[in-house]
């Protein structure tokens, strides 16, 4: 299992930090909360805040780190039964493991849907129109629908994905 700690080190902030993490940065955004940009409701209703503290903090590269080497090197000598991660940045799969080595408790970036007619996108379209603002508002929106896009993570008030409840019990009944 693992979390924050271990992606702090490839540039990504945690949530925490007095100067650095999300939290820190949020002020700006004159939010009814803190956690209303992660806010699954929120976020429904105004999309814009999250889209900005993510333009705002996503790294310019994505690279993993020792930790998640280490993984691969624990699967490839026959010892990795599976990764949960708590984290969104998909730095296990960019590591060498598989969809089937990793479970995103909090889904990730690699994927996203439309809101309103789920068409599915990948991280390099999201990229693309989540840096360009200008062209959809701040907002990436459907190429068929026009609807809200949003990445395929958890937010608050969301529940887990269902790979994490089935694969959950199985792996975790031996130990």
């Amino acid at each position: 299992m693992s979390g924050a700690g271990i992606s702090t080190a490839a540039g990504i902030p945690d949530f925490r930090s007095p100067s650095a993490g999300l939290y820190f940065k949020l002020k700006k955004y004159n939010l009814p909360y803190p956690e209303a940009v992660f806010d699954g409701g929120y976020f429904k209703q105004n999309p814009l805040p999250f889209y900005s503290l993510c333009r705002e903090m996503y790294p310019s590269k994505l690279t993993p780190t020792t930790t998640h080497k280490f993984f691969t090197l624990l699967r490839d000598k026959g010892l990795l039964r599976r990764v949960y991660t708590q984290n969104i940045d998909a730095l296990e799969f960019l590591a060498g493991l598989t969809e089937e080595e990793v479970i995103e408790a909090h889904g990730s970036f690699q994927k996203s849907y439309c809101t309103k007619c789920d068409k599915t996108y990948n991280l390099e379209w999201l990229k693309r129109e989540m840096f360009a603002p200008e062209t959809n508002e701040g907002v990436p929106k459907c190429d068929v629908c026009k609807s809200v896009v949003r990445p395929d993570i958890v937010l608050f008030g969301e529940g887990l994905p269902n790979n994490f409840h089935k694969k959950m019990s199985p792996d975790f009944c031996c130990m």
